[in-house]
């Protein structure tokens, strides 16, 4: 219960907002990462919600630019197959990449942005997944239409 926040009014649950997972780290850690005046005090709650979006928004940006490699060499892949893809595969492929730090490291998240660039195009088919941990949940088929 210890990651919730009832509200005592109807006893609804809240998430913690980020300040609160960030708060054990060491201001010197904070600073280095550009949060070092995220604790301020006295904001009001929608100013400081509006902070955390912009906050989470520019390391999400700053996130997609690091793994831009990996995402032009995965896609490079996944148009040379000639058939329609999935997930699976663009995760499949990365697994294979040497050099790759294994998922404690280096989260797979940032693989679903493989088909957001142009010229990828979902069929409207489904497919199970076969990647372990999803539970043969059921991901869209994409295929290449050309473009980039």
């Amino acid at each position: 219960m210890s990651d919730l926040l009832f509200d005592g009014r109807d006893l609804i649950p809240r998430l913690h907002p980020i300040s609160t997972a960030l708060r054990p780290f060491h201001p010197d850690t904070l600073r280095e990462l550009g949060l070092q005046d995220f604790f301020s005090t006295g904001e009001a709650d929608a100013a400081r919600l509006a902070r955390e979006r912009a906050e989470r928004d520019r390391i999400l940006r700053h996130l997609a630019t690091l793994r831009q490699g990996y995402l032009v060499e995965v896609r490079a892949h996944l148009r040379s197959l000639g058939r329609d893809v999935t997930a699976d595969d663009a995760r499949a492929f990365f697994e294979s990449l040497p050099g790759v730090p294994g998922p404690d490291t280096l989260s797979r998240n940032f693989l679903g942005a493989v088909f957001k660039a142009p010229g990828w195009m979902a069929t409207g088919d489904m497919a199970l997944s076969a990647t372990r941990g999803r539970h043969a949940s059921r991901i869209l088929v994409w295929r290449w239409m050309g473009g980039d």
